[in-house]
């Protein structure tokens, strides 16, 4: 419906000014990366009749961003309209950033795709924060958390390696790891991470050591401790 269609528009118009404000200070952004064509679907099924018949690969069941075509698509999520379009669109953005090809993102995404992934979740999760404080409660994408484990063992997995993991784990890390390097000791990781290893895919384990100066290994018991407060009950 228009209401719908408004609060997706809405939606994504939020992601792009935030995704920006993130990239902005760290790679020139002559031409700020540009929102292309969204198709939304109802239902789940709805999604995987279209692309069976049109002979997309279905990447994820409630939504993907299609670089070849340059159209994003998705459906709800259990968590609501906004978060899969928050989510799907921070791939968008980044795929058409200037200078970024497919080759390279590809390649990333193999090598560290927590990055990816994680800044996709990261700005879902806040956004969705940002919505959930008017009702009073927390962002309900904070729920996916299942366990933690190491953040070098974590940083160290391929593509195909993260697939294993449990879901809640895996969206729960993607989430928090993020979290931790854009905002713990009061911001000091931020600016090396964003451009070196979000923008420049240096974001292996040992690239991360090396870029911070410190073992990922010191920095587990303060990551505990920042995704345990993150992820709090709101008083």
């Amino acid at each position: 419906g228009g209401e719908e269609r408004q609060k997706v528009t809405e939606g994504a118009e939020r992601t792009y000014r935030f995704f920006v404000e993130i990239i902005s200070p760290h790679k020139k952004l002559e031409e700020p990366p540009q929102l292309y064509r969204m198709f939304f679907f109802d239902t789940r099924k709805q999604l995987a009749d279209y692309c069976q018949l049109n002979k997309i690969t279905l990447y994820s069941p409630m939504g993907f961003y299609h670089p070849g075509k340059k159209i994003g698509y998705f459906t709800r999520s259990p968590f609501g309209l906004l978060s899969i379009v928050y989510h799907e669109i921070v791939h968008q953005m980044e795929y058409n950033m200037p200078g970024m090809t497919i080759e390279f993102i590809k390649k990333r995404r193999e090598a560290c795709t927590w990055t990816e992934e994680g800044f996709a979740n990261y700005v879902e999760t806040v956004l969705m924060e940002g919505d959930a404080k008017y009702e009073g409660k927390k962002a309900p994408c904070l729920a996916k958390i299942g366990q933690f484990i190491s953040l070098k063992k974590f940083c160290s997995l391929n593509y195909g390696d993260m697939e294993k993991l449990d879901p809640a784990v895996k969206c729960g890390m993607y989430i928090t790891v993020f979290h931790y390097f854009m905002h713990a000791a009061n911001g000091a990781y931020r600016e090396k991470f964003v451009k070196h290893a979000l923008l420049g895919g240096k974001a292996s384990a040992e690239d991360l050591e090396r870029l911070l100066g410190v073992s990922l290994d010191s920095l587990q018991a303060d990551y505990i401790a920042h995704a345990r407060k993150l992820l709090s009950p709101p008083k």
